[in-house]
């Protein structure tokens, strides 16, 4: 996570700023982000720079309930209102002035590791579809951390708006995340100098049904998608309860064959007879939970069917 740069770009009103604080928390908590372990608590600064306060803590609590120790997640997690409520507003930028720079001195004081500055527009003053402007943001992010060598991930939830839906629709971000991000207009290369690119959208499955999906690209490992559902009461979201579907969708077409030609206990080597299919399939497996590991490279299916 070292060194790393991280957008989650979606539409107006998707819900990007209740997914980010979702993912602050249980980071900060320690505990599970939608079934991924996290492995020990972080200490992460949201850098509001457009909800306020007020709205702000309203969304916290929502997620707080879904987190079994909030009393860890409070210590180590740092609220920062940059929005035009606060004394703040337009002093949080991805870049220095005049020869200092506020958000990395915020980031030191705290000795945050995890930063989420939401939303990446408010945060960088020129515009995003230039070229120029986003090879300087590459540039100040390397400069942050230097300035704040505690940060690990900032993460940067950020508006692209999408085509209109029709012909020029991008694909889907749950089949084909490249030509999706590709897809998306006022991006300028922004995407071209990230090392972890996300995109959060709704999509349908041949049913009809609708789910959310977060998917995406890195430069330094696989990307296993994640189907989620929305609790329409809490607005929080969650792993996609039909786990059926939830595998249906994960695996691309070559994946599924490996897995339905597999038996129900299988040894990795066989796995590897299918190669990078083989291999994708089988990380794909083992983050969604469909495998567990019964004995030294022995595997078991846990929902064949």
């Amino acid at each position: 996570m070292a060194s790393r740069s991280c957008v989650i770009g979606g539409g107006y009103g998707i819900g990007k700023t209740t997914l980010s604080i979702q993912i602050g928390t249980g980071l900060a908590a320690g505990e599970s982000v939608f079934g991924r372990n996290v492995g020990r608590t972080y200490r992460v600064g949201y850098f509001d720079l457009e909800l306020g306060a007020a709205d702000f803590q309203g969304r916290l609590r929502l997620a707080l309930s879904g987190i079994q120790n909030t009393a860890r997640c409070d210590e180590n997690f740092v609220y920062v209102d940059a929005s035009t409520e606060g004394d703040l507003f337009g002093k949080i930028k991805l870049q220095p002035e005049n020869g200092g720079w506020l958000l990395a001195d915020l980031i030191r004081r705290h000795e945050l590791e995890i930063v989420i500055v939401d939303n990446l527009s408010l945060a960088v003053p020129d515009d995003l579809s230039k070229p120029e402007v986003c090879m300087d943001l590459q540039r100040n992010l390397g400069l942050l951390r230097k300035r704040a060598p505690t940060l690990k991930l900032p993460i940067m939830p950020a508006h692209l708006v999408k085509p209109s839906r029709g012909k020029d629709a991008p694909p889907s971000l749950l089949q084909d995340p490249r030509g999706w991000l590709a897809g998306i207009r006022g991006s300028g290369k922004l995407l071209d100098h990230i090392t972890q690119r996300f995109g959060f959208d709704r999509e349908q499955n041949e049913s009809g049904q609708e789910y959310y999906v977060l998917n995406g690209i890195s430069s330094h490992r696989l990307v296993s998608p994640l189907v989620l559902e929305q609790d329409m009461e809490t607005r929080q979201f969650h792993v996609n309860t039909d786990r059926n579907m939830n595998r249906s969708l994960i695996f691309a077409p070559a994946e599924r064959g490996v897995w339905d030609a597999l038996p129900q206990r299988f040894k990795y080597v066989e796995v590897k007879k299918y190669k990078g299919t083989g291999y994708r399939m089988f990380k794909k497996a083992q983050e969604h939970g469909l495998i567990k590991e019964i004995e030294l490279n022995v595997w078991e299916k846990t929902m064949d069917g």
